[in-house]
């Protein structure tokens, strides 16, 4: 019978790289075409670990960036809308925190009073994106598995995703503090 496919699996003792992909894959072209019974046709499918997990890498990056930035876009939308909600409602509470003060309620009691309001209102729309953070990255990690460099990196994008997340949530809800209290004291 006629030998249909033949397969050789090399295990090294240094990790391989995408170098040693191309100089084997030269390597094969040569013998195949110095060969001079050209009788048989030769296809050969080459596999190296090193470049495979190179090109996983570099779709995941691709992958990553295009996640980051939809996040970051929906991330602006939401707290924007967050905010100038807030903002429009601190016009409608400002008489009630005049009455407040006319009251003898200090000013930094009156403050402390808004920064929980807001943390409150800032707060809960926080619960779903962690999840699905946490969620979607333990999937793509599962997906993407053999693409990344240890078993536990994905423990770094999430610790990475949520704090970039957090961050620019932060800022929106600092916005959004300074510009009740100035709506407030006007």
């Amino acid at each position: 019978m006629k030998i249909l496919d033949s397969f050789i699996m090399i295990n090294t003792v240094k990790p391989t790289t995408e170098k040693l992909y191309d100089d084997i894959g030269k390597y094969v072209e040569n013998t195949m075409t110095n060969n001079k019974d050209k009788s048989d046709f030769y296809v050969y499918n080459l596999s190296v670990k090193g470049d495979v997990i190179s090109e996983n890498r570099s779709i995941l990056t691709i992958f990553s960036f295009i996640l980051f930035y939809i996040a970051f876009i929906f991330t602006a939308i939401v707290a924007t809308i967050l905010a100038i909600q807030i903002l429009s409602d601190s016009t409608k509470y400002k008489y009630h925190y005049s009455i407040l003060s006319k009251l003898g309620v200090e000013q930094s009691q009156i403050y402390k009073t808004i920064r929980k309001q807001l943390l409150i209102f800032f707060l809960f729309p926080v619960i779903y994106p962690i999840i699905i953070d946490i969620s979607v990255t333990t999937s793509l990690n599962n997906l993407l598995n053999p693409a990344l460099s240890s078993e536990y990196s994905y423990l770094y994008a999430i610790l990475y995703s949520l704090s970039l997340f957090l961050f620019i949530y932060l800022i929106y809800f600092v916005a959004t503090y300074f510009g009740y209290k100035k709506n407030i004291e006007e």
